[in-house]
């Protein structure tokens, strides 16, 4: 499993879903197409003042990585593709921010998941949320070690990931990821909990 590189965008396909990006605007996010043509774009960056370093930007397997820049404060960004035997595709939003500065600071950044409105979208909690379409439901989750400094918030049909990260200083990296995982039908409670267990219990990613 593993991003295709074509010369205009980055690509990524099975029997049912299509994930697309644009290698120069990856602040966009992972547009997401399925059988059935439901369009959405998952894990954009929204704040105007974190700029794009292009130049950074590789594709390697699973991961598409780039980094953001807003005056003491990098972001570097991994949208990385997963697929546990027996489970449905995810993708995996990895965020690592540090600051040049050399006081104490909390660094503030977000996520939009711009979903069809076609579709109904549910915050289970500040953790867990799930949006039910009949051509393309999602479940999202962040991982529980950051759950105390990452939430959701529901914006009519935008999933919206606040991240809040205290005590950011020069030599600190803060790490914190969430997924959306494509699903073949709306999931159960014990589903749910099923697959947070299998996230909270995954290997820490490799990541810069």
């Amino acid at each position: 499993m593993e991003w295709k590189s074509a010369t205009d965008r980055f690509t990524f396909s099975d029997s049912s879903i299509k994930l697309c990006a644009d290698p120069d605007e990856l602040k966009k996010g992972i547009s997401a197409e399925s059988s059935e043509n439901s369009l959405t774009h998952l894990f954009s960056i929204s704040d105007p003042d974190f700029v794009e370093q292009s130049a950074l930007t590789f594709h390697r397997g699973n991961d598409l990585f780039t980094v953001f820049q807003k005056a003491n404060h990098t972001a570097e960004c991994y949208w990385r593709l997963d697929k546990v035997e027996g489970r449905s595709l995810s993708l995996e939003s990895i965020v690592s921010l540090r600051s040049s500065h050399l006081e104490t600071e909390t660094c503030q950044f977000e996520l939009h998941s711009q979903l069809d409105e076609n579709g109904s979208l549910e915050l289970i909690n500040q953790w867990t949320a799930i949006y039910r379409s009949s051509s393309l439901p999602l479940l999202f989750l962040i991982h529980p070690d950051d759950a105390n400094e990452v939430r959701f918030s529901v914006d009519t049909s935008t999933l919206v990931t606040h991240l809040s990260v205290p005590l950011l200083e020069r030599g600190v990296i803060r790490r914190t990821r969430t997924r959306a995982y494509f699903c073949e039908h709306f999931p159960t409670e014990e589903e749910v909990e099923t697959v947070r267990n299998q996230f909270a219990s995954s290997e820490i990613p490799l990541t810069t």
